[in-house]
């Protein structure tokens, strides 16, 4: 992941490192040494032909064959998108679009199975580049602001440098505004990146303001130098030459495009090559220097119809056709995907309200039963009830007949023992009666006897 980052970094914003080009290759030379035929040679093969991509992109192309092969051979997905996107970048800066762009979409594709929103952004701007470099702009600008957007949204650390590269998209497109506001955004963070100065300069350059647009050609020179990005060297003296061209000073403008054509490297760049020859061509055909018009505007045209060919321009719509109907079918994947989600979804509702339906009516039923049930339940409490009630008033009747009863007997038993205590005194009185008769007998006997 980290690899990679840097890697992205190197390739999209080349920017001043400590240790100088030369000091990096001999590096990375003597670490391939002694490396295994595995995934950190396919990493260090890469991150050498990056050293190449900006100056001698022919040489970068060939480390990328060898790392591409490796990574292929070791089934290394990671490494087969890298390589492919490596491959898009030199072969842009080779002026071989059509190639470029396969690999570029092969690499998107890729990095689209790895489902990383880093690599899949990568891939994207690179589109954007090639189609920059081809001049189609409204592409490169859906590209590249498809890469902005992805980035926006997940959050990624890498909008900085995607700000600099559509900064020189809508240069190249003449939206000078937008141009210099992407620009300074990532000018006012990283002031050594020689391709936004070269975007500022471009930009204010089209806008007339031609002492700011040299201020910033001049700054970027020390530092496309120094980082050996010979493509932003040769853009600069390009956008001086043409600046000097239209101040009237055609010997400065002859300079610098003459020594942008005498680069050694620049056979490796044929875009910057062709507006430096393009350039000379008017140039000297404007000072009636007809030998070297001619030389200047034959090489301009083989280098047109090397870079702008029928054949090419063919292969590179085919190759937008064929993105635009893998995109396509990738979209109705996705609606086929949507719908079949939208249909389990309303086939789990129906499933959910019937499983639903199914538990009430259950209930439903449970609870009928329950009130069924409850019902006699309360009938046979009911029944029982009244059962009890005519128990409890047959245990009242019954108890208020033992009650009479116990009442009853003890009033017979108080009544026989009241006439029990009436009886004894009366016993007495009759006994005293009968002993008082008796008595009376004895005194009437005794007195008619004459014993009184």
């Amino acid at each position: 992941m980290k690899q990679l980052i840097i890697i992205f970094l190197v390739i999209l914003c080349p920017i001043k490192e400590t240790y100088s080009q030369s000091t990096r290759i001999d590096s990375l030379n003597q670490k391939l040494k002694n490396v295994k035929e595995d995934t950190t040679k396919v990493v260090l093969l890469l991150r050498l032909s990056d050293e190449y991509n900006w100056s001698y992109a022919d040489t970068a192309v060939l480390y990328i064959q060898q790392s591409l092969a490796l990574a292929q051979k070791l089934n290394y997905e990671f490494g087969i998108a890298w390589a492919q996107g490596s491959m898009a970048t030199a072969l842009t800066t080779l002026g071989n679009y059509p190639q470029a762009l396969d690999y570029a979409f092969k690499s998107l594709i890729l990095f689209e199975k790895l489902k990383d929103p880093v690599y899949i952004s990568y891939a994207m701007m690179t589109i954007a580049l090639c189609y920059r470099n081809q001049g189609d702009y409204v592409n490169s600008l859906k590209y590249g602001r498809k890469a902005l957007n992805l980035s926006q949204a997940s959050q990624l650390n890498n909008m900085l440098d995607l700000t600099g590269m559509i900064s020189s998209i809508y240069e190249k497109d003449n939206q000078l505004d937008s141009a210099i506001k992407y620009a300074m955004q990532t000018y006012e963070v990283n002031k050594d990146w020689s391709g936004v100065l070269y975007v500022l300069g471009s930009a204010y350059a089209k806008k007339r303001d031609y002492y700011v647009a040299m201020d910033y050609y001049k700054k970027a020179i020390p530092i496309a130098e120094q980082n050996h990005v010979q493509i932003d060297l040769l853009d600069v003296y390009n956008g001086m030459s043409a600046i000097y061209k239209n101040l009237g000073k055609v010997d400065s403008a002859i300079y610098y495009a003459t020594k942008a054509v005498q680069q050694s490297w620049a056979r490796t760049y044929p875009l910057g090559l062709l507006q430096a020859t393009t350039m000379l061509a008017t140039l000297f055909q404007s000072v009636n220097k007809t030998d070297s018009a001619l030389k200047y505007l034959q090489l301009t045209l083989a280098l047109k119809d090397s870079l702008f060919n029928q054949e090419k321009t063919r292969a590179v719509q085919n190759l937008a056709f064929s993105e635009q109907i893998r995109q396509q079918d990738i979209i109705a994947q996705q609606t086929k995907y949507s719908n079949r989600l939208k249909m389990y979804a309303v086939l789990g509702i129906a499933i959910a309200l019937l499983v639903i339906s199914l538990l009430l009516w259950r209930n439903l039923r449970h609870r009928q039963r329950a009130y069924v049930l409850l019902q006699k339940q309360k009938g046979e409490i009911e029944r029982q009830r009244i059962k009890v009630e005519q128990t409890l008033d047959e245990l009242k009747a019954t108890q208020a007949q033992l009650i009479q009863r116990e009442k009853m007997a003890s009033l017979g038993e108080l009544t026989a023992g009241i006439a029990h205590e009436i009886q004894n005194p009366l016993n007495f009185v009759n006994n005293f009666s009968e002993v008082n008769k008796e008595l009376i007998d004895e005194l009437e006997q005794e007195i008619e006897n004459g014993n009184l």
